[in-house]
C-alpha cells in the first residue's frame, strides 16, 4: 500500500513551461549543475526544462510522467557508472531516457550537460537512441 504524504513536495519543474525540446531530469547532487545548464541553453534559444526529484521512494511517478510528456527527449545526468536513477525511471515508467553518466570523483561539469543538451536539441527526436 502506498503511503500518502500530504503537502510533501516530491518534485519541482524549472524553466520553460509546456512543450520543450529537452527535459533534464535530476535528483541529488547533480541538480545545481543541471539547473545552471538549463538556464544557459535557454539563453541560446533551446526550449528546455529541468525537474528536480526530491525523493526516490516513493517515486513521484505522476509528476515525472507529466514532465516527460512535455519533452521531446529526456536527459538524466548522474554521477555513477550504471545510471541508477535513469534505470529506476525507465523501469518504473517504461519510458526511454538519455543517460549522461560520469564517474570522476568530482561534481558534474556544467559544460558536459550543456554539450549533451545541445547535441540532443540538434538531433531529430526519433533518430536519437535512448538508453536501453
Amino acid at each position: 500500500t502506498a503511503i500518502n504524504y500530504p503537502n510533501l513536495t516530491t518534485s519541482k519543474r524549472f524553466g520553460d513551461k509546456g512543450r520543450v525540446r529537452v527535459g533534464v531530469l535530476s535528483w541529488g547532487s547533480t541538480f545545481g549543475e543541471c539547473l545552471e545548464a538549463m538556464i544557459t541553453v535557454r539563453k541560446q534559444g533551446i526550449t528546455c526544462s529541468a525537474m528536480k526529484v526530491v525523493m526516490i521512494s516513493p517515486l513521484p511517478v505522476d509528476e515525472i510522467s507529466r514532465f516527460m510528456d512535455d519533452c521531446d527527449v529526456v536527459l538524466v545526468p548522474e554521477l555513477n557508472y550504471e545510471g541508477q536513477f535513469a534505470s529506476i525511471v525507465m523501469g518504473t515508467l517504461g519510458r526511454p531516457v538519455h543517460r549522461l553518466n560520469r564517474v570522476t570523483g568530482t561534481p558534474m561539469a556544467v559544460n558536459d550537460i550543456i554539450e549533451e543538451i545541445q547535441i540532443l536539441a540538434a538531433d531529430k527526436p526519433k533518430r536519437r537512441k535512448a538508453a536501453e
